[in-house]
Parts: C-alpha cells; sequence; structure tokens
C-alpha cells in the first residue's frame, strides 16, 4: 500500500485504475478490474471502459457484492470487493489473489478501501470520473442539484443514513441534507415548487438557508423562520417550498420534527409502519403564521422515512398511486429481509420508477434514517 501512496502525488482520477492495478500487481495480486456504479445505482460501470460490458446490479454477482457490501468469491476464483468511502458505495472491485488466506483478503479489502478513499478525493479535482459515472448528459437544474447534495449514506456506531432523489439526470426542485456532529443529528428534506432550473435555484435558496440556520445554532421554529423570510425576498409572488426539517438526539432518541406542508414522515418499527402525523406549518415562503415541532421518542431499530409527494403520487400507466401505505410495506419487508438502509433506498426507489413505468411527472425523494442499531 505504501507503494500505491507514494505515487498518488500529482496523480489524477483518469490514472487511478493504473495505480491501482500496479499496487495490486507488487502485492501479488493479478487481473484487477474496477466498477463504478451509475448515478441511479442501477448498473456498475467497467473503470476505464476497456470493452467489458456493464453489469446489472439487481441480476449479478458483482451486484450483490454492491448491494451488501460482503467479499465474495465467484466460480472462477476470482474474488469481488465493495468499493467504497466509509459507507458511501461506490462500486465494486475483482481480483485474483495468490491465496485465499486471511492476510490475502485483508491486503485486498485494504486495496478496495483505499479505491473508494481516492475515487471521492479525485472527483473533486477532475471531471472523468464523475461523468464517467452517468450514463447521459445531466440537465442544468440537475447539475445545480448534485452539487449542492451531501454524500447519499453516512453511518455511525448508533445511526445510519440514506437518501435518493430522481429522476437523477432531470431533477430540480427536490432535495436533501443531513449533519451529524456529536449527539445531534439533522435531517432536512425540501420539494421546491415548479420545475426546471426555477425550481432548482428555489431548492439551493433552501438548502443554504438550512445549512446557515443549523451552522449558528437556530433552533427548528427559528431556521423555519429565517427560511421563510428569505424565500419569500428572493421570489415572492407566491412561491413557496415545502419540506421537513427534523432533529434527533442519537444519545436519547428523541426525535424532533417540524413539517412545514410536507407529505407525513413514515415511522417503522417492529415489522409495522405508520405515518406520524405531526400538525403541519404553512410551506416556507408563504408568510410566517406560527410552526409546531412534534416529538416522538425512537426504539432502537426504529426507521423513519421521510419522502416527497413524487414518491406517494406517482401513478402506473393505469392511473393507480403509489401511495404512502404501499411505500411503507415494502420499507418493512426489505429491511425485514436483512437489507441495509442504502439497499433499502435504492430498491424503493427502484420500485416508484417500475411502478410508473416512464419518467415521472414530479421529483421523487427519499430519505431513510435508522437509529440504534447499525444497519
Amino acid at each position: 500500500m505504501s507503494s500505491l501512496l507514494d505515487a498518488l502525488e500529482g496523480l489524477d482520477g483518469s490514472h487511478l485504475p493504473e495505480a491501482l492495478d500496479a499496487a495490486a500487481s507488487r502485492l501479488g495480486m493479478s487481473e484487477l478490474s474496477i466498477f463504478l456504479a451509475d448515478l441511479q445505482e442501477r448498473v456498475l460501470l467497467p473503470w476505464p471502459t476497456d470493452g467489458s460490458e456493464p453489469l446489472v446490479v439487481d441480476a449479478s454477482l458483482a451486484g450483490r457484492v454492491f448491494q451488501r457490501g460482503t467479499p465474495t468469491q465467484d466460480g472462477t476464483g476470482r474474488w469481488w470487493f465493495p468499493v467504497g468511502d466509509g459507507h458511501q458505495r461506490l462500486g465494486v472491485l475483482a481480483v485474483t489473489l495468490p491465496t485465499d488466506e486471511p492476510e490475502d483478503l485483508r491486503q485486498a479489502s485494504r486495496l478496495a478501501g483505499l479505491a473508494g478513499l481516492l475515487v471521492v478525493s479525485r472527483s473533486a479535482y477532475g471531471d472523468k470520473i464523475v461523468t464517467h459515472r452517468r450514463l447521459r448528459p445531466l440537465s442544468i437544474a440537475a447539475e445545480m442539484r448534485w452539487a449542492l447534495m451531501p454524500p447519499r449514506v453516512m453511518a455511525s456506531p448508533r445511526v445510519t443514513v440514506a437518501g435518493i432523489l430522481e429522476p437523477a439526470y432531470e431533477i430540480a426542485g427536490d432535495s436533501f441534507d443531513y449533519a451529524l456532529d456529536d449527539d445531534r443529528l439533522c435531517l432536512a428534506v425540501f420539494d421546491a415548487m415548479g420545475h426546471g432550473l426555477t425550481a432548482s435555484r428555489l431548492a439551493s435558496v433552501a438548502i443554504t438557508s438550512y445549512r446557515h440556520s443549523r451552522r449558528i445554532g437556530l433552533a427548528l421554529v427559528e431556521t423555519y423562520r429565517a427560511m421563510d423570510e428569505l424565500v419569500a425576498e428572493a421570489f415572492g409572488d407566491g412561491t413557496f417550498v415545502t419540506g421537513h426539517m427534523a432533529e434527533l438526539d442519537v444519545a436519547s432518541g428523541w426525535l424532533s420534527v417540524l413539517n412545514a406542508g410536507h407529505p407525513r414522515p413514515i415511522l417503522i418499527r417492529g415489522g409495522t409502519a405508520h405515518e406520524l402525523a405531526f400538525a403541519p406549518a404553512t410551506p416556507v415562503g408563504l408568510g410566517f403564521v406560527e410552526a409546531e415541532v412534534g416529538e416522538v421518542r425512537l426504539e432502537p431499530g426504529d426507521a423513519l422515512l421521510v419522502l416527497s409527494d413524487g414518491v406517494i403520487e406517482a401513478r402506473s400507466a393505469h392511473g393507480e398511486i403509489f401511495g404512502a401505505e404501499r411505500v411503507g410495506e415494502l420499507a418493512v419487508r426489505t429491511l425485514a429481509g436483512g437489507e441495509t438502509i442504502p439497499e433499502t433506498a435504492r430498491r424503493l426507489i427502484q420500485s416508484v420508477l417500475d411502478h410508473r413505468g416512464m419518467g415521472l411527472e414530479d421529483d421523487a425523494t427519499l430519505l431513510l434514517a435508522c437509529w440504534g442499531t447499525p444497519r
């Protein structure tokens, strides 16, 4: 590994695969291949493109490694390892090892972990890694949205968070955000009215206002009031943003939620799902009247699902809406089947897309958080 670290100085993202292959060779490994997940996490794309076919996440051994995060040996003797930055899933690495002894497996796992860190760090200095994971160009509005997004997955020993945005290449008005500091986890989902660039600008103002208030220590109601004033001042004319802002004390499990005209969040507990009927406030930007903060104490293993109306109102070709009840039941079944929080979020949004069967009429966002039991 030290030889790879020595080679990093001045190395840009486009040359990472060669550097990783050279490091593998020095460790006695051979036939190294890397596949990165596309923006929607549906396929794993060979990196660099070498004529290999993309691997379907839901229909390949490599995809199962990506989903579960567990190294697996295939029928040819090659080992497949998850590539990620901490708990953020990025792709998979395949390599032939000199032996199947624990030390060789440990070295390959470290190499895959280092590959994930390098993919993230080098993505900030160039475009090749970023564009490689896109199957087509983003709209300007979507480019704006993704530029302000936090990593889609965050995990600590006491809490796991995963967020998903669709349509990934045209997303405009939906956003999510989170921050974990000490025992305080902040969560937010916003849905800006309209479509295209105007909606993306509006969502950017909401997210930036939220982060500013959070970082100067404002409480939820004051955060809501400041955002309401800013949106009204910047846009006016009845422009609004719906959303949820929540804070979780990860030491005690106490959850505080402010609902600004958004669909109700769903609590998943003990194999059941039910909506949390906190009193909604007026959407942000329409003039602050009053806002109530609802509270509930989570139990270990509870999961909170916050979603935008594009999820529950997605209609099939026959006009059937997806509905909050369906998404709650799917979440319960997927988690009960042993899937992780990130994989559960991915499967939920894929179910929405499959139900729709065509392009979404509205942005659809999911934010799933689990407290007390690492997933």
